[in-house]
């Protein structure tokens, strides 16, 4: 299968994914198809607990929308006791659609409206404060509402993590965040502000980053900049959220991180300047997306047509960048397997999408057993980013999203016709 997941497996010769056959899937919902293990997610979820619990008094799972957002996942989020981490009011919304409690999510963004902003502050929502223009404006709104604004300021640790340069975000010139000493300056007028409520910092440095030494080093500039915080206002906040950006395996090339080796990395960082019982006196949040879902989901596509280009095997399947931008975004790699043939002579292929692009790439120099048109592919840890990013271009529909469990499965988001994609035009 060339990419190890304990949920994805081969059973009296057919491939399963959470103990539901593929072939059945594919056929009961047709293609293209995300599929999700509830399983996966709350054993990636409990993993992260577990190694919070081991490095942390107290700590907490703000799971990042933005790599998966439905209602189905509020739920499960829900269940499982974790905060959420908002970057949209479509995000808001949609766990507002189930319940998810206000107080238990962050919003953030670097160009929140003022109509966000008041939103947030008078529902309670915890707003992560991206620049001092955005400051100014929840002091504004708090004071016409009558309403306290709960908020954390974003700072930037200046550390590059080793990652795509469209997916780092901590250095001196990202879009995101305030410089350290704009930060003090900003907390010190917070504190001092009647209808705001300062709990804390909040610091990340990218995504898909497997060095653990980014990691410490950017928490090593948070504990300085926190023991100066200290010694100048007599206190620590109540809340650091040290951030996401963990990586997963795509392919076999990427290497094997443990969770716990991640979260012990933030606490080694932030022991540089701070004592055990200061780091304990604060609530440590981690903002895990992609580590939550990525590896939870695969994209199920049928092989449309076969084309031999100068000795070359094409294959094009039934969908491609509209249902997974990443490949022509960010050169993403992926692991893909044909659920339809077990065995066979294996040759290299190159998968391409239906898109009229040639940048709609699936995968390059693809091992499979001989693949033969109608065959069913699956394109493994394909969980996040995916869905969330997904569009009509080309006028096409996008996938259903089909949950598994144990066997069962259900729907969670309804495949769109060409009805949905119409119905907006006048």
């Amino acid at each position: 299968m060339g990419l190890e997941n304990e949920y994805f497996e081969i059973l009296n010769g057919k491939y399963f994914f959470s103990k539901v056959n593929l072939l059945e899937l594919a056929k009961t919902y047709g293609t293209p198809l995300y599929v999700i293990s509830k399983e996966k997610i709350e054993k990636n979820i409990d993993e992260f607990t577990i190694a919070l619990k081991n490095n942390f008094k107290e700590a907490h799972i703000a799971y990042a929308s933005k790599a998966f957002s439905t209602k189905e996942i509020y739920r499960i989020l829900f269940e499982n006791g974790l905060y959420a981490d908002t970057v949209s009011m479509g995000e808001i919304l949609t766990a507002k659609s189930v319940d998810f409690p206000f107080e238990k999510l962050f919003f953030h963004g670097n160009a929140k409206t003022d109509e966000d902003l008041e939103f947030a502050i008078v529902n309670g929502v915890n707003i992560v404060v991206d620049n001092e223009s955005e400051f100014n404006s929840i002091i504004r709104i708090a004071e016409k509402t009558n309403k306290i604004a709960k908020i954390l300021f974003r700072i930037k640790p200046e550390v590059e993590a080793q990652t795509h340069s469209y997916i780092i975000t901590g250095h001196r010139l990202s879009k995101f965040g305030l410089d350290l000493l704009r930060a003090y300056n900003l907390a010190e007028v917070a504190l001092k502000t009647k209808r705001i409520n300062f709990l804390g910092f909040h610091y990340h440095i990218g995504s898909q980053i497997f060095d653990i030494n980014s990691f410490k080093a950017s928490s090593e500039v948070v504990s300085s900049f926190l023991r100066t915080f200290k010694e100048k206002f007599g206190f620590l906040p109540p809340y650091l959220s040290s951030g996401g950006g963990f990586a997963v395996r795509y392919t076999e090339n990427n290497p094997v991180v443990d969770k716990n080796a991640y979260i012990y990395s933030i606490r080694d960082g932030l022991q540089r300047y701070l004592t055990k019982s200061e780091i304990d006196s604060m609530v440590i949040f981690i903002e895990p997306g992609r580590a939550i879902v990525g590896d939870a989901g695969i994209i199920l596509y049928r092989v449309v047509r076969k084309k031999d280009v100068e000795g070359n095997k094409y294959l094009f399947v039934d969908g491609g960048m509209g249902d997974n931008i990443r490949p022509p975004l960010y050169d993403a790699k992926y692991t893909v397997t044909n659920v339809s043939k077990l065995t066979g002579e294996r040759e290299i292929y190159f998968i391409f999408g239906k898109y009229c692009e040639s940048g709609d790439i699936v995968v390059t120099s693809a091992e499979l057993p001989n693949t033969e048109e109608g065959d069913i592919l699956a394109v493994l840890t394909a969980g996040a980013y995916t869905y969330s990013m997904a569009s009509n271009y080309n006028r096409f529909p996008r996938p259903g999203v089909v949950m598994v469990e144990r066997g069962s499965h259900k729907p969670i988001v309804r495949r769109e016709s060409y009805d949905d994609v119409l119905k907006f035009d006048l």
